[in-house]
């Protein structure tokens, strides 16, 4: 059965949290996970879990080498633009 998300009033996009976000990119990153498959889970489109997953590997490239946990930060997604528009 499918459920479908009907969203009224002035405000049209979903709002993803960080942890949300960060749920659905780690989820996306196992191995044999399907970005596409993952994305029709949580009914999101595969583009934005992509976008999300390219912000990932920025915050681990700016954390460098030794700083890095392989883990996309919550701190990096609050300070994203996605959070504030919601999926763009």
């Amino acid at each position: 059965m499918t459920t479908v998300t009907v969203l009224s009033g002035p405000e049209r996009r979903r709002r993803w949290t960080s942890a949300e976000k960060l749920r659905i990119v780690e989820e996306s990153l196992a191995p044999g996970a399907s970005v596409v498959e993952v994305a029709r889970r949580h009914d999101v489109h595969r583009n934005l879990v992509t976008a999300w997953r390219r912000q990932r590997g920025r915050a681990s490239s700016l954390a460098g080498p030794s700083r890095c946990s392989g883990r996309m930060t919550r701190s990096v997604l609050r300070q994203s633009p996605l959070r504030q528009t919601g999926n763009r």
